[in-house]
């Protein structure tokens, strides 16, 4: 499939945090600070506002991924499962917006963040391609329009993955 894609990482993995660093050397990658943006009801037309800038002339990542002691400080302040939430909801709302302008492949970084977009997406059904490897697969989306995903876990999947999911070359392996 083609199009135009983007790359949305919930995933704290170390993994998920150096794929992001990678695709960076050659893409744009938004970092929302969740500690500022649950407190703002606008932050995901922020993102998708920062994404239509950017999306025509290639893909692009927002994540809402933090170090370790961001996380700790993001989950002492707001708690555990309600952190986790924001990110997700957050994640899902951005997903809906990139939609809409057009984004119709998804890399989605994080098991409970896979979940939250499809969820947001209003996705019923998908059919899901075989695991290329462990906790990493193809899904298109039974409905109109017509949506593909690439769901990963967050540990796993080599630092290039989602260059090279986004190239379509198969195998992303967890070289």
């Amino acid at each position: 499939m083609h199009g135009p894609a983007a790359v949305l990482a919930g995933s704290c993995a170390e993994r998920t945090a150096e794929q992001l660093e990678h695709f960076e050397g050659s893409r744009p990658v938004l970092r929302i600070d969740l500690a500022a943006a649950g407190d703002d009801a606008g932050a995901a037309d922020k993102a998708v506002a920062w994404a239509a800038e950017r999306i025509a002339s290639g893909p692009v990542a927002i994540t809402t991924a933090a170090r370790p002691e961001a996380v700790a400080a993001i989950q002492s302040r707001f708690g555990r499962r309600r952190a986790a939430r924001m990110a997700e909801q957050l994640l899902g709302r951005i997903a809906v917006g990139l939609r809409d302008l057009g984004v119709c492949r998804f890399v989605i970084a994080g098991g409970e963040t896979s979940g939250a977009v499809v969820e947001a997406l209003r996705i019923r059904a998908l059919a899901v391609g075989p695991y290329e490897a462990p906790g990493q697969s193809k899904a298109v989306a039974l409905a109109e329009p017509t949506l593909s995903f690439y769901l990963k876990s967050g540990k796993l999947g080599p630092v290039d993955m989602f260059e090279r999911v986004l190239a379509g070359t198969t195998s992303a392996s967890s070289a």
